[in-house]
């Protein structure tokens, strides 16, 4: 399913591996143009005057101003009238939802299989047959492991079907009581995994330790065997788990015959890994990439992320792209996160202390990475130098804080790669050495701006605090029968709503429930729709177009862990805009998301392996960090949305329309056209026609060579509004950024493409270097509020939670803010 571009240590070169076999992921999105007048402008440098706002409207204004300013967590815009108008922040959500069940459907190590979990029995062959019954025909879909030490001799497998169509495809669940009570240890042979999964898509483990009691090779390896004939192997998540005394902790992907595809699109939060001798999460082929690391903890561990092992038939490395979030990296003896293999990573809001080094780009020649570090505070690293970077870059700092060890006076940042025109960004960066940054060769490209050298002590050395296990909740769960039919499952829902317990559950067992008619869940009503996984399974019968849940709002309902199918919508959430408002959607594989008319109420996107295009009018705050699979993207109605860290590969061919709107896009993939579909391949990928707004691309790859002309970005009809930015940008073919005038502020700056010989350099176009612009460019971005606690909406507020959901198949998710 994924394409990957790398660089091997000692200059050799590999160009892009495209995907094989790989199977078609997007929903169709109607892409609505729309035009606007005017003309004029050019490339003059942005102005900040207050004469933008109209006169008469000052002083009405000032008091609004005044106050909208001193909100936390707004940001500010001008209507056109010229009033200041207060829009909620991009934030990026810390996950909230409850630890549910464990439920009378869900297998049980002890009492179903045998398993003693005494710390002395070998519990191999009892925790074996589970897992071979595990999301089988009328076989649980979870297995539950009570309170207890489980000692395994031997590597458990767990294999998915050899159908799609069969009920036991994917999505089970392995779930502990908790890491504190529940753990499996290793007592078998050095080096070998204590669990190898092949095959069977969005498998979760959660709530378990893992102890490989310093001679296991793997906890959780990740090798999908494409000669088994299994179902592949994606999108799986760790949660809540303790990884101690191992080789590596996850292992995702590894090479040889019959390896080396998918194992893609993994999530990992609130897990902690203790004395992993090379690496916490390693992954290790081609196509394991989108693996996202959340709130977790790496303590005592050689690296804490690494592409750099695989298990192989030949003496290679790993490759493959790991990102890591809001995590704290302690005494990493290597480096908290090392690469060979080229291709885009990033580090955002971490905290490192005591580390030897905190990024760690081996040498890999004319080759290039694009790598942002933003947000992170980085404490007195061993070696002087806590970030070094071995290959062309982009390497994009902002926003960090660096402090050196106490009398070292040695370079922060150092590039070590020996290829020419080496790149660098670093913007808003406390550093506590006089000469952070060393720049070895004038034909290196560097752009620094805002950064200033502070005291050791006026940086927090501190370690925070970051999130529990989640306790297991004792809510009351109101059982729906397998296979229920509608008007039954939506008499248990209205009992559930008006029973005024909190937070009630609806829990749907494995089965299939045939739907004609939506499920209304009512306003106002904290309640939980929880299923077991892909097993339980909602097909739409109705007539097409229709909807499978209509919450009624504001809605604070939670839906999580089905799937559902047909030509319906998953979901409609109506009248859903109110102040602290918010719609959180994590782990799932959703169709489009289409929103309108929403000020105040904010969409957070995480971790989702599909999604299958955003569709947004007059919505002010979306924040999608790390998804794949991410289609169509269109703008209207001065939306706002910041994206991070996504892949796209697919048919279609128009991704991204902005007719009115400021989209910000960092760090990503986009490879359209690049399998079977619908797109027309005579138009461009992003086009910028008469746009109104402000349009960002940073660190973003390109691979543009099925578009007519190697259409890639387009920017037509300017107007005075356009602003673009385009930097540290790369393609893998030539020609590939066009532009038909200069009505607008452009830059493309610190951009590449791809050819024989590795990377070249293009020349700056527009704005080019101008770091004023550049800053101005990057402000909803580098705004975002990272959520250190999670944060809830008010009582009378949509506060609705889509989690660990497949419904890519489906029309997606309408989100109406004024409307029911």
């Amino acid at each position: 399913m994924r394409a990957w571009m790398s660089g091997l240590s000692g200059g050799s070169r590999r160009h892009q591996r495209f995907p094989r076999g790989a199977m078609s992921l997007i929903v169709m999105l109607a892409m609505v143009q729309s035009a606007c007048g005017g003309g004029g402008g050019g490339d003059a440098a942005p102005s900040t005057s207050t004469s933008q706002v109209q006169a008469q409207s000052m002083v009405d204004a000032s008091s609004a101003l005044s106050n909208a300013a001193q909100a936390p967590g707004r940001a500010l815009r001008f209507s056109a009238a010229g009033i200041p108008v207060s829009l909620p922040s991009h934030a990026v959500a810390m996950d909230d939802l409850d630890a549910v069940g464990p439920f009378a459907s869900w297998g049980d190590a002890k009492r179903d299989y045998g398993a003693k979990g005494d710390g002395v029995t070998d519990d191999t062959a009892a925790l074996q047959r589970a897992l071979n019954e595990l999301g089988q025909s009328g076989k649980p879909s979870v297995l539950y492991l009570p309170a207890g030490t489980y000692r395994i001799a031997s590597t458990l497998r767990l294999t998915g079907s050899t159908s799609s169509t069969n009920i036991g495809w994917g999505g089970v669940g392995i779930v502990g009581e908790s890491p504190e009570l529940t753990r499996i240890v290793w007592t078998g042979p050095a080096g070998e995994p204590m669990l190898v999964q092949n095959g069977g898509v969005r498998t979760r483990y959660a709530r378990i330790t893992w102890d490989g009691k310093g001679t296991a090779g793997y906890g959780v390896a990740h090798w999908w065997d494409a000669r088994t004939g299994t179902i592949h192997d994606g999108g799986p998540e760790h949660q809540d788990e303790v990884f101690m005394d191992m080789g590596i902790g996850i292992m995702a992907g590894r090479l040889g015959a019959g390896f080396g595809q998918l194992n893609s699109e993994g999530q990992v939060r609130r897990v902690t890994f203790v004395r992993n001798t090379k690496a916490g999460v390693n992954t290790g082929s081609w196509n394991a990439v989108n693996w996202w690391v959340w709130d977790s903890r790496f303590v005592d561990c050689a690296r804490g992320l690494s592409n750099i092992f695989t298990v192989s038939d030949r003496d290679e490395p790993g490759a493959g792209g790991l990102f890591v979030y809001r995590s704290v990296f302690q005494r990493s003896t290597v480096a908290d996160f090392e690469i060979a293999n080229t291709g885009f990573f990033s580090m955002y809001h971490n905290v490192s202390i005591g580390s030897r080094r905190f990024w760690n780009g081996m040498v890999t020649g004319n080759n290039s990475a694009q790598i942002v570090l933003k947000g992170n505070r980085v404490i007195d690293t061993t070696d002087a130098a806590a970030v070094s970077n071995g290959n062309v870059g982009p390497l994009i700092l902002v926003d960090n804080q660096f402090r050196a060890r106490e009398g070292v006076t040695g370079h922060t940042v150092v590039i070590n790669s020996f290829a020419s025109h080496r790149e660098l960004v670093s913007i808003g960066n406390k550093y506590t050495v006089a000469n952070p940054i060393v720049q070895v060769s004038p034909t290196d490209r560097f752009i620094t701006t805002g950064d200033t050298v502070v005291a050791r002590g006026t940086i927090d050395a501190s370690a925070p605090s970051q999130p529990a296990t989640p306790s297991r909740a004792a809510y009351k769960v109101h059982e729906v029968p397998p296979g229920a039919p509608g008007n039954l499952i939506q008499a248990i829902i209205n009992l559930a709503a008006a029973s005024g317990d909190a937070n009630p559950v609806v829990h749907f067992p494995p089965g299939k429930y045939t739907l004609s008619a939506p499920l209304l869940v009512p306003s106002r009503t904290r309640i939980q729709l929880v299923g077991d996984a892909l097993t339980t399974h909602f097909q739409w019968n109705g007539p097409a177009g229709g909807t499978v849940f209509r919450l009624e709002g504001p809605s604070r309902a939670s839906l999580r862990e089905f799937q559902v199918t047909g030509d319906a919508h998953l979901a409609v959430i109506g009248l859903a805009d109110q102040p602290g408002g918010r719609i959180a959607m994590m782990g799932n594989d959703l169709g489009v998301i289409t929103a309108a008319d929403l000020s105040s109420t904010r969409i957070q996107l995480q971790a989702n392996p599909i999604v299958g295009g955003l569709s947004l009018d007059k919505v002010q705050s979306v924040t999608a960090i790390a998804n794949g699979g991410l289609g169509p993207v269109q703008l209207n109605g001065g939306s706002r949305a910041v994206i991070t860290d996504s892949w796209y590969e697919g048919g279609l061919t128009e991704l991204f329309r902005v007719p009115s709107g400021d989209l910000t896009y960092v760090g990503g993939h986009i490879g359209p056209g690049t399998h079977t579909g619908a797109g027309d391949r005579t138009k461009p990928t992003v086009h910028l026609d008469r746009t109104e707004g402000k349009v960002a691309f940073v660190g973003t790859q390109f691979n543009v060579g099925s578009i007519a002309g190697n259409a890639g970005i387009v920017l037509d009809n300017e107007l005075p509004g356009t602003s673009a930015l385009f930097m540290g940008v790369m393609a893998f073919q030539t020609d590939y950024f066009k532009r038909s005038g200069t009505g607008g502020q452009v830059s493309l700056v610190m951009a590449k493409d791809w050819r024989a010989q590795g990377v070249s350099p293009i020349a700056d176009v527009g704005l080019g270097k101008n770091t004023g612009f550049i800053e101005q460019m990057l402000g909803q971005w580098r705004s975002m509020v990272w959520e250190q606690q999670a944060v809830g909406a008010p009582s009378d507020a949509t506060d609705v939670r889509i989690a660990r959901i497949k419904s890519n198949a489906t029309r997606g998710v309408l989100i109406r803010g004024a409307t029911p």
